[in-house]
């Protein structure tokens, strides 16, 4: 939010920065003051706004599965690779820019979008995997408050009543108390860990001043120390989450060997 703006409609201004002139501009589920921004630089631009309706798509979280009605494409039982209800989401406002793109005379078959929705894959994003103990580890780059809601939301669905060992970093200016207050609802510890950039948040005052409610909360000197401690102290059926940041999870995965 320190890069885009504090303000819903400083954000939409930013975001909106990608329409240009005279090309159609594909929205999804907009909150009011956002799509009213979308709507007015379109307007100043002269380019057509599609926007993705909450009719033309049904989702079933517990499933996660998808089906997709309009009057032009209809397509059922879709699983997208992605996790978490806003991939959803996300995979509904995709075959809406593939039914505008079939407007404008591109070729592609129905199995070759449900193919694409269903194989793709993106690290970090509620991705899973497995350690060398066969843990199940989740990598997740949720690094606002509103990423914290959907990893639980997408935890609570994929391991309905377990909880997870967090190894976590932020960076400085966040909603830390936010954050920690939304991960603490599935998580049973927190490891907390500096990060390789400057904008790494104070470990010890972090530690100080958030309220974890009731979590324990220990630091470590590296991601490797405590990845190294979770190798050797985790039980296989445990669930371990890296969370918090793209610096961490990246690190994670340069330089981390799971198997």
């Amino acid at each position: 939010m320190e890069i885009l703006g504090s303000t819903i409609q400083q954000i939409a201004s930013e975001k909106a920065g990608i329409i240009k002139p005279q090309v159609t501009h594909l929205i999804g589920l907009l909150d009011k003051q956002s799509e009213k921004v979308m709507r007015n630089v379109c307007k100043s631009r002269k380019a057509d706004l599609v926007k993705l309706n909450r009719k033309d798509f049904s989702v079933y979280k517990k499933t996660h599965k998808l089906d997709f009605d309009d009057s032009n494409l209809k397509l059922k039982n879709i699983s997208p690779g992605l996790w978490g209800e806003h991939q959803l989401q996300n995979a509904a406002l995709t075959i809406k820019a593939c039914e505008l793109l079939q407007q404008k005379n591109f070729k592609f078959s129905k199995k070759a979008i449900r193919v694409g929705l269903e194989a793709v894959e993106w690290a970090g994003r509620f991705q899973v995997v497995k350690s060398k103990n066969n843990n199940s580890l989740v990598l997740d780059v949720c690094h606002n408050y509103s990423g914290a809601k959907a990893f639980v939301s997408g935890f609570k669905t994929k391991f309905p009543g377990r909880k997870t060992t967090m190894i976590i970093g932020l960076v400085k200016r966040k909603e830390h108390q936010k954050i920690i207050t939304e991960l603490a609802k599935v998580a049973d510890s927190f490891l907390l860990v500096p990060m390789k950039t400057k904008r790494s948040t104070d470990l010890g005052q972090m530690i100080a001043k958030i309220n974890w409610l009731g979590c324990p909360v220990s630091k470590f000197s590296s991601l490797k120390t405590a990845w190294s401690y979770l190798l050797k102290t985790a039980s296989p059926d445990d669930i371990i989450s890296v969370t918090g940041s793209h610096y961490l999870v990246g690190e994670f995965l340069g330089t981390i060997e799971m198997n």
